[in-house]
Order: C-alpha cells, then sequence, then structure tokens
C-alpha cells in the first residue's frame, strides 16, 4: 500500500487537489478497464450515455472491485482518516472534437450534504491533458467555503451544467489542469472551484469519479 506523506496531506489541505501520484493500474490492466466499460456501456438504454452510468458499482462486481480497491483507499484514508465510506460514483466521457464545457462550479453546491467534507478520486481511463479537455481547478479555492452559483445561460456557452460561479467570485487565472495518464488518479476536495474545457483533440478523454 501507498500512504500520503505529510507534505501531500498538507498540499491537499491547503491547495484543494493532488496529482503526481503513483499510478493504481498499469497500461495493460487500463486496456482491460476500457473493454469492460464498453461491455457495461451495452447495458444503456436508448438515449442513454455514460453520464448515466451513475452508482453502478452498486450492481457491478467489476466497478465495485475498483472503488474498493486498497490503493485508492489508502490514499483517501490519508485525508479522510480511517472512517470513511463511498456514496457516489459516476463516469465523465468527451468524446473526440466535441464541444461540451464543464463550467466553474463547486461539487459541494449541488450536493444536499452537511458538512462538506467529501473527496473525489479522479481515475483516469484515457491519457488526460489540456487538448483533450483536462479538469482545471483553482488552488486554495475551498478555503472561502461554498460561493453562491447562478443559472447557466445555455447562449453563453457550451456547459453542460444548470449553475455555474458568477464571474468575479473566484481567480480563474490561477488555474491549474489535472493531467493523467490512463490508470493514475487525482483526487480533490468538494469545495474546490473546477471546470474542464471542450475536447478538440481526436482522442476520447473519459474517467470515473469516486466520492468518498
Amino acid at each position: 500500500m501507498t500512504s500520503l506523506t505529510a507534505e501531500q496531506q498538507q498540499f491537499f489541505h491547503d491547495n484543494a487537489y493532488l496529482i503526481g501520484l503513483p499510478p493504481i493500474y498499469t497500461a495493460d490492466e487500463m486496456a482491460v478497464h476500457n473493454q469492460a466499460l464498453a461491455q457495461l456501456a451495452a447495458l444503456l438504454e436508448p438515449g442513454e450515455s455514460y453520464k448515466d452510468m451513475r452508482e453502478w458499482h452498486e450492481t457491478s462486481r467489476w466497478l465495485f472491485d475498483i472503488v474498493v480497491n486498497p490503493k485508492i483507499l489508502d490514499l483517501v484514508e490519508g485525508i479522510l482518516g480511517p472512517d470513511f465510506y463511498v456514496w457516489a460514483s459516476n463516469f465523465f466521457v468527451k468524446e473526440p472534437n466535441t464541444r461540451d464545457t464543464v463550467g466553474w462550479h463547486q461539487d459541494a453546491y449541488y450536493w444536499p450534504m452537511s458538512p462538506h467534507h467529501s473527496v473525489t478520486v479522479w481515475l483516469a481511463f484515457t491519457d488526460v491533458d489540456e487538448e483533450n479537455g483536462a479538469m482545471k481547478i483553482v488552488p486554495g479555492s475551498h478555503l472561502g467555503g461554498v460561493i453562491e452559483h447562478q443559472r447557466h445561460d445555455p447562449g453563453e456557452t457550451d456547459s453542460v451544467l444548470t449553475l455555474e460561479l458568477a464571474h468575479g467570485t473566484f481567480q480563474a487565472g490561477s488555474a491549474v489542469p489535472l493531467c493523467l495518464r490512463a490508470g493514475e488518479i487525482s483526487m480533490h476536495d468538494d469545495r474546490a472551484v473546477h471546470s474542464s474545457p471542450a475536447n478538440r483533440s481526436g482522442r476520447a478523454r473519459a474517467g470515473l469519479a469516486i466520492r468518498y
């Protein structure tokens, strides 16, 4: 098992995210996982998409084994301590050359939970970089607590969200991209301000978000 160092724990508490962690799965293992994902996606009903694959770890043993992978749990324990649980999972897939974006927001604003103390693990199923729409996060943005969101105007952008942060309520210029190789994870606080741009590449961008 690999635990977080004291420096990594402090970085997360100060900045609300972590990358550069040891890979959870090898490239060969991720090739198998992507085959399994394609098989599972075949169960979607007409009109549904990957975003409808929510909490499927409750019925899929394959996904359950991923969300309780000891390598992941050991890292999460470094933030939440030994007493925690997984409460949600869902896939985020951006197909090649798509315009869909995710506007600036905080996960905590969407979740009726108190106190806000969730960690999201984002497991990359493909390589993720700025060209294919890597998530961007504003370091330290969680320290101000949950900020009021406003309803999104569909005419402004191609954001898939209904509620977003208003301009001027955060420092977008300080955002950093969370670039990952397939099999790696990022971790972020539920109050972290983040977004993701469109995938303008010829490669898909796919990942599994797991909420602890």
